[in-house]
């Protein structure tokens, strides 16, 4: 496989190419399709642009040596394409992120099995957690938390599957990419359940992680649980994260996890929301003097149906052998959706 997909990118390069044939292999077999039934087709839904720009301020609080590091940066910014291939059977996504390395984020084909289940093939945001799946876009505060921005990418290439029945919801794939003189094989999935309906949904995470390369062989195995209760305007989530496994003969024991509240009304027409958050992330618990605390008070006001401003305020404590390293900021996100 090493002689074929030299890098990851070269596998996904290629995923790209195949989803761009099969879209107008699609589109003309249903074509011919159409010529020769004489009773009409189901007709293709029109191919939907869609897209988002994120533009943050920072400014560091009584810390005179980041001043240099505070000011306005554009976070992100995508552009999505969204259609089918044949009527309620096969979609296809496409998004773009200008600024990432690849610049394709999201691509993948879906084999609709009904409203309810579907196939997956392409690259995707990896199914586990509460918090990962998200969309950058809908985040409850402007940054993901530590612990899961640290032990996993958040997107990988791959197949999977994917279905909502009742009060069941689930996710699994197989990803698999070769780089750096090594080949990683990943199975990773998430099983939810809502007891209660809306009231109460709790979730387990798996992420098995096996790396090889000519001459050794390392696995990493992550579990995650995540809970979200939602009572009227009130929301309480959290999500807990374990990763152990060897790397170069190197044992990782990292934990985590985060939990928030979240008290959303409206001022006129217009939805408020005030949350509060706290993290916890050691990236070795076999390393004393190692981990961070986050503490973080947030407000999101949704100006527009298109448009919505964020601020949060962070307090960051990483604990060392030493005095504490103590950072105070405030962050400010502007975002509008197209």
């Amino acid at each position: 496989m090493n002689n074929v997909f030299r890098s990851g990118r070269d596998y996904f390069q290629f995923l790209s190419i195949v989803m761009i044939l099969a879209i107008g292999l699609g589109r003309g077999a249903v074509a011919q399709e159409g010529q020769r039934e004489e009773e009409p087709e189901k007709s293709l839904k029109p191919p939907v642009i869609t897209g988002y720009a994120q533009i943050n301020y920072l400014q560091f609080v009584k810390e005179p040596s980041k001043d240099k590091e505070s000011g306005f940066e554009i976070s992100r910014v995508r552009f999505a394409f969204e259609g089918e291939i044949i009527p309620e059977k096969l979609e296809y996504a496409i998004e773009f992120d200008p600024q990432g390395t690849p610049i394709l984020d999201d691509t993948y084909l879906d084999y609709m099995f009904s409203e309810k289940a579907r196939f997956r093939a392409g690259r995707y945001k990896i199914p586990f957690g509460a918090e990962n799946p998200t969309g950058e876009d809908e985040l409850t505060f402007i940054e993901k938390s530590r612990i899961v921005e640290s032990v996993f990418s958040a997107r990988e290439v791959g197949i999977g599957t994917l279905f909502d029945i009742s009060k069941l919801s689930g996710d699994v794939g197989y990803f698999q990419k070769a780089e750096d003189e090594h080949i990683e094989r990943d199975v990773i999935g998430h099983l939810g359940i809502k007891p209660f309906g809306r009231l109460l949904d709790v979730g387990a995470s798996g992420y098995f992680e096996h790396i090889s390369t000519d001459s050794t062989r390392f696995t990493i195995n992550r579990i995650g649980l995540d809970g979200t209760i939602t009572a009227g305007p009130i929301q309480l989530q959290g999500e807990a994260i374990f990763s152990k496994g060897t790397v170069e003969d190197k044992r990782i024991d990292a934990f985590g996890y985060y939990g928030h509240v979240l008290y959303s009304h409206e001022v006129g027409d217009t939805p408020v929301s005030w949350g509060l958050r706290c993290e916890y992330y050691d990236p070795d618990r076999n390393v004393s003097n190692d981990h961070e605390f986050r503490y973080i008070i947030g407000s999101t006001v949704q100006v527009h149906p298109q448009m919505r401003f964020q601020i949060n305020y962070q307090r960051i404590v990483q604990v060392t052998a030493g005095p504490d390293d103590v950072q105070n900021k405030v962050i400010a996100m502007y975002q509008f959706n197209f």
